[in-house]
């Protein structure tokens, strides 16, 4: 009886995939070859660093740090070149060092940022709802811990940044979006315990996004007041 469910999750939701391999590790082994990104990654603080000469460096500022390659807080993030062949995304001009198939993968990696234990993969996804009716429930794909991946939960209610942000102020120009709530849906993700490499193949569900019921558009109660609710209205009924 459970299985409707789970196939309802893995069928129904939005899922959302990425055009390109993508990989993290604890160690700097092997990347893929449209770039790689670092972080200092653990529970309560973490920090951009940059891989130079074998040292690890500010990614902010290139001061050298103290920190060993062996450091088990370290986190290698790479991406491959676009793999899903009607993607056709450039971001700036193409050139020989900007081609259309490496040119959104490596945007992706320079806007990638971490927070805490999770690494926040930033894609321009965008979702606009009205919060008086729903809110957007957004967490890992359903098959994603089969990659070695944890993905992070979270529901928007309500537009959670302010207007003059010129991303979000941009985001409510149309006449459809007057009175919606609007928010980006970024992909917050972390190794599973024990696993020290993740590699998720192109077009795999990485995050899903479920519209649910606002909070003031239900109520939850245990069954035995459910059933004295419902005694009670039939016996006024009655009178």
């Amino acid at each position: 009886g459970a299985c409707a469910p789970f196939m309802n999750s893995r069928t129904n939701a939005f899922h959302l995939m990425l055009p390109f391999d993508l990989k993290i590790t604890r160690r700097p082994e092997d990347p893929l070859e449209a770039g790689v990104r670092v972080f200092y990654s653990k529970e309560g603080y973490s920090y951009p660093l940059a891989y130079d000469m074998d040292k690890l460096i500010s990614y902010n500022d290139g001061q050298v740090l103290p920190l060993d390659l062996e450091d088990p807080n370290l986190l290698f993030v790479s991406a491959s070149r676009v793999k899903e062949p009607e993607f056709k995304y450039q971001i700036g001009n193409p050139s020989p060092e900007n081609s259309p198939e490496f040119s959104y993968p490596r945007a992706v990696l320079e806007r990638m940022g971490s927070l805490g234990a999770f690494l926040q993969v930033v894609n321009n996804f965008k979702v606009w709802f009205d919060a008086s009716r729903v809110s957007v429930l957004i967490q890992g794909a359903p098959d994603l811990h089969e990659y070695g991946l944890q993905g992070g939960s979270g529901l928007m209610t309500r537009t959670h940044a302010s207007d003059k942000i010129p991303a979000y102020a941009e985001s409510f120009k149309e006449p459809w979006q007057e009175g919606l709530s609007f928010n980006f849906v970024n992909m917050h993700l972390q190794l599973s315990p024990g696993t020290d490499r993740a590699l998720v193949p192109f077009n795999t569900p990485i995050f899903s996004v479920h519209p649910v019921l606002s909070r003031q558009c239900f109520q939850i109660m245990n069954a035995e007041d459910a059933t004295r609710n419902w005694q009670e209205q039939q016996a006024k009924a009655g009178k």
